[in-house]
C-alpha cells in the first residue's frame, strides 16, 4: 500500500514540475502573449495566490512522505496513526484549490481583469 501511495506523491509531484515549467514557459516565454498580459491581469495573481496555497497545503503530506520514504529505507515501518485523517483533509483541500484553478485561468485568458 505505502508503495502506490509513493508513486501517486511522485506523480503528483511530475505534474506539479510539469505545471509550473509550462505555466513560466507560457507567461514569460512570449508563446502567445506578452508577459505584460499576464503581470497586468488580476486573475493572474489570483492563480498564483491559489498554486501557492497549494504548494503550502502540500507541505506537511510531503514531509510526512519523505519521513515515511526514509524510515522505510531504514527497514523501519512507517507509522501513519492520527496523519492519516489529516493527510486526507489536506489533499481533499488542494483538490479543491487544484479545481478553482482552471476557473480562475479561463477568466484570465480572456482578459477579464486587465489593470
Amino acid at each position: 500500500m505505502l508503495q502506490r501511495l509513493f508513486q501517486a506523491d511522485g506523480l503528483w509531484g511530475l505534474a506539479a514540475l510539469l505545471w509550473i515549467g509550462t505555466g513560466l514557459a507560457r507567461a514569460f516565454g512570449r508563446l502567445e502573449k506578452a508577459p505584460d498580459f499576464y503581470l497586468r491581469n488580476g486573475f493572474f495573481w489570483v492563480k498564483m495566490a491559489l498554486f501557492l496555497l497549494a504548494l503550502l497545503l502540500e507541505l506537511y503530506p510531503m514531509s510526512t512522505f519523505i519521513q515515511w520514504r526514509v524510515r522505510r529505507s531504514r527497514g523501519l515501518v512507517p507509522t501513519a496513526g492520527a496523519h492519516f485523517d489529516r493527510l486526507i483533509r489536506f489533499n481533499d483541500l488542494v483538490v479543491a484549490v487544484v479545481l478553482l484553478i482552471p476557473f480562475v485561468a479561463a477568466l484570465m485568458a480572456r482578459g477579464a481583469w486587465l489593470f
